[in-house]
């Protein structure tokens, strides 16, 4: 019943910005709201909240996604103990993607980003296994690095000009340097999974699939992002800065690919898949294009989600199990859901006229026509083809391999579950051409030649041949693309030595003092309720954080 109430919440709230949304690029408008938090004598504080047209699309998707994870989750989260708890947090990430978005001052984006980190870790390690304790405390060590980034951007700011606000930069003519420049891109990789802070985003997969469809493909990894589309205005353009951290995203966008071509877990070969996509759009933004960027964040957005979403319905009928290769004629089985499957895996390589086309096609030509190196180039058409034969490789042990594990398949009716997927797979199909018409600037013209034009799509056509030729090579293929999959171990041997040989806790006072609350304070109330688990006490406790850090605020 809350599940459905929430809906129709969204539902009202996604009418409201869809009016939005027409009448702030009809008019082009912007709107900023200052909130009077305290005022006494000297000390005052303010927050501020800044709408634009890119603000309100952003929050038109994510609640559009949102929506449709709570349709899904009233079947799928059937029968939990714990349900209830499972909504408070999953509704207190959105509030917090909520804060994130419509923050103008540092502070007020800071509760954001925050909220987010403390809630995903809540949700990861909602089914309180042992594999989900490892990946939620990965997951929040990972994101704690890019937390940190963001303080110290947040104290150097408020020392070099003397606010929290960062669209007055803009205002004031105010260039960043190139230190500052550092420690936000350094917190955005982290929230976006790039090398090398990449470790975290397939172990995350041990959440609920309807956390995976909104916390992993839509708001959490998009965070790092839309920060950086927000302060790309006025960055200084540190060409060598730059350069660097355009390589890290080639390397990520190739490891991802790679990885996601021999993987046999079906959310990991979506979440490799995420990956990629992410240095796909961080690499527009650092190159100036911030639109184009935030055009293929959007369209992204919503297939993802939907791939998430269709392979909870396929993990929920195999009896939870996510081993492809035990997959097998989900075709016949269920044609609607393996239908939307087929579309956003299509959406996803760049097939014409879908979603996907328009926004991966256009940053494709966007590089080329920038004329970078040839290595760039041969790793970005290397990535278009791995994707194709990821996807295709994928496609053909789901719907097409013959199992015997399909006479085993769960027979039930998933009828809420299919119906959420309706709403974004008309997006997939229809709003690709449509935002391109509304948000492009087409006065801008990409020329390139017939032959690099053509090239992309050569790719594309070979990666199809080779996965269709896929028994064949299977063995050379592994030997050669497992040479990439070191780059992930790696950092999961790197994040695991750091955790094991030092003692996380005693680091200084700040987290003694966290020790020993979460100990001894979790132990009182659980003797004295029974009930009292340490995930809600982290959920008071994030709650506590906060109006210690405004009471600090106020007293410095």
């Amino acid at each position: 019943m809350i599940f459905i109430l929430l809906v129709w919440m969204f539902m009202f709230l996604n009418i409201m910005l869809l009016f939005l949304i027409y009448v702030f690029m009809e008019k082009s408008l912007i709107f900023v709201l200052e909130i009077n938090l305290w005022n006494s004598g000297l000390m005052n504080y303010n927050m501020y909240m800044y709408m634009d047209w890119m603000s309100v699309i952003f929050m038109f998707v994510v609640s559009l996604i949102v929506m449709c994870t709570f349709m899904y989750s009233e079947q799928y989260m059937k029968g939990d103990l714990n349900l209830f708890f499972f909504v408070i947090i999953l509704t207190g990430f959105v509030l917090s993607m909520f804060l994130l978005i419509l923050g103008l001052d540092m502070w007020f984006i800071l509760m954001g980003w925050d909220g987010l980190g403390v809630t995903s870790y809540l949700l990861v390690a909602y089914y309180k296994s042992s594999m989900s304790y490892y990946s939620s405390m990965v997951t929040v060590i990972t994101n704690r690095l890019g937390d940190v980034g963001l303080v110290l951007y947040c104290v150097f700011m408020l020392g070099l000009f003397g606010h929290w606000k960062f669209m007055n930069l803009l205002m004031e003519e105010k260039l960043m340097e190139n230190l500052l420049i550092l420690i936000l891109l350094i917190g955005c990789f982290t929230k976006s999974a790039q090398l090398p802070f990449s470790v975290w985003l397939p172990l995350a997969m041990a959440a609920p699939t309807p956390v995976s469809a909104l916390v992993h493909s839509s708001t959490l990894v998009t965070a790092g992002v839309y920060i950086l589309i927000r302060f790309s205005d006025f960055m200084l353009m540190s060409s060598n800065l730059y350069k660097l951290f355009m390589y890290l995203c080639l390397i990520t966008l190739l490891m991802a690919s790679m990885n996601a071509a021999v993987e046999i877990d079906l959310k990991k070969i979506i979440a490799f898949s995420t990956m990629s996509q992410l240095s796909l759009m961080i690499l527009p933004v650092l190159m100036g294009s911030s639109v184009i960027g935030f055009y293929h964040l959007l369209m992204h957005a919503l297939y993802k989600a939907l791939m998430f979403l269709c392979s909870g319905i396929f993990i929920h009928e195999m009896k939870n199990i996510q081993d492809i290769r035990n997959y097998g004629m989900m075709a016949k089985k269920n044609k609607l859901v393996s239908g939307v499957f087929f579309i956003c895996s299509l959406s996803l390589m760049g097939f014409p006229y879908l979603s996907g086309f328009y926004s991966k096609d256009l940053i494709l030509e966007f590089i080329f026509f920038l004329n970078f190196n040839i290595m760039m180039m041969l790793t970005l058409l290397m990535s278009v083809f791995f994707s194709v034969f990821y996807l295709m490789r994928l496609m053909s042990w789901l719907m097409y391999s013959e199992n015997w594990n399909f006479k085993c398949v769960y027979e039930t009716k998933l009828d809420m579950m299919s119906n959420s997927l309706m709403l974004c797979y008309l997006l997939i199909l229809f709003g690709g051409s449509f935002m391109s018409w509304t948000m492009l600037d087409y006065s801008i013209l990409f020329v390139l030649s017939y032959k690099m034009k053509i090239f992309i799509y050569l790719m594309m056509m070979m990666g199809l041949l080779m996965s269709l030729c896929l028994k064949f090579y299977i063995n050379m293929i592994n030997k050669y693309i497992m040479t990439m999959m070191f780059m992930v171990s790696l950092q999961g041997y790197l994040f695991n030595k750091l955790f094991n040989s030092m003692n996380f806790y005693a680091l200084n006072s700040e987290f003694q003092l966290e020790f020993y609350l979460m100990k001894n304070v979790n132990n009182f109330f659980k003797n004295l309720y029974g009930m009292f688990t340490i995930d809600k006490f982290m959920l008071i406790y994030m709650c506590m954080m906060y109006v210690v850090w405004m009471m600090m605020f106020f007293i410095w």
